[in-house]
């Protein structure tokens, strides 16, 4: 009885951490030119991001040829985290949106989270160097 009991007891602690740690990728809203993505990937959550506990908010910047697909993606902010902006804007590159008929900028917002709390309260975790490009001027 004593036996299983324990048993129950690691399996539930072992099921709230997992709960507690589950990886998500949140776009938030476009800003920019009104158009709308008929094809939209969310980008992947970076191992290396997971396995350190690294959570981060970026916003990008895709330029929209005429027919819908994009032409480029600029990193405006960066997520904090290499891996997590190289996957975002793999992501974006391949996103399609409906023709508009002339070119076309939107900023797309994107957060990765791991269902923890972070900030300097809580750790957060091991961030890593973060890593911007220079403003275009």
């Amino acid at each position: 009885m004593k036996r299983s009991l324990i048993f129950l007891l690691a399996l539930l602690i072992s099921a709230s951490f997992a709960r507690a740690d589950t990886p998500s990728v949140i776009i938030g809203q476009l800003t920019g030119d009104p158009v709308s993505p008929a094809f939209a990937p969310k980008p992947d959550y970076a191992w290396s991001a997971q396995t350190n506990h690294v959570q981060g908010l970026g916003i990008f910047q895709a330029h929209i040829r005429p027919d819908g697909t994009v032409s480029s993606v600029d990193m405006i902010r960066s997520t904090g985290w290499r891996d997590l902006d190289k996957s975002s804007n793999v992501a974006f590159s391949k996103w399609r949106f409906r023709p508009v008929g002339h070119p076309a900028i939107v900023k797309i917002p994107v957060t990765f989270t791991l269902g923890i709390p972070s900030g300097p309260s809580h750790g957060g975790g091991i961030q890593g160097i973060p890593h911007s490009t220079p403003p275009k001027t």
